[in-house]
């Protein structure tokens, strides 16, 4: 494998990594695992793992503890309601809609950041929805389970993560990688 390929199989593997985790969550929600139990598990987890990269060093502000409390909010909120629409609805419905955050990145960028999105990553980000979609058709004869609340706990999932990734991108220079990434994964454990 060149380092070339490398731009390409990082996200591949975050894919099958991410459908993968999806359908065991609807499995381990069958067997009565519920989602306050799974996001409680999976952010202490996550802020363990993430506690390692405080020696990467960076700069703490005691005044802006609310950025990384925030941007820790909507992960939380973000994860909730994408464990909610894959428990509650359609997996096959929840999917697609999760993937609407790449373009609500992009809106999010040229909106709160004021950066101006090429057309070519626009047309990326289109793209990458129309993918998730067409890889999660659904059969025609099996009817769906509660698509109202798939789609308005999907939609909601996926801005509360556009915006995540927005502010990391927005407010980490300030802080450093060693200091923003745990403090938001402290504050997701704590939340």
């Amino acid at each position: 494998m060149t380092a070339d390929a490398a731009p390409f199989l990082l996200p591949l593997c975050a894919a099958f990594l991410y459908v993968i985790s999806a359908l065991l969550f609807k499995r381990a929600s069958a067997f009565g695992v519920g989602v306050w139990r799974t996001t409680f598990v999976a952010n202490f987890m996550v802020a363990a793992v993430n506690s390692l990269l405080w020696p990467l060093g960076g700069t703490f502000h005691a005044e802006l503890l609310w950025q990384p409390a925030l941007i820790a909010a909507l992960l939380v909120a973000g994860q909730l309601c994408q464990f909610f629409a894959i428990e509650r609805g359609d997996v096959s419905v929840a999917v697609p809609v999760f993937g609407i955050k790449v373009i609500l990145v992009a809106f999010f960028t040229t909106w709160i950041l004021a950066e101006k999105i090429e057309a070519r990553l626009w047309i990326a980000a289109l793209l990458s929805v129309l993918a998730v979609t067409c890889l999660n058709r659904r059969d025609a004869d099996r009817p769906t389970r509660h698509v109202g609340i798939t789609l308005l706990a999907g939609g909601l999932g996926a801005i509360c993560f556009a915006l995540f990734d927005v502010f990391v991108q927005k407010w980490t220079p300030a802080w450093g990688l060693g200091r923003m990434v745990p403090l938001i994964f402290l504050f997701g454990a704590l939340l």
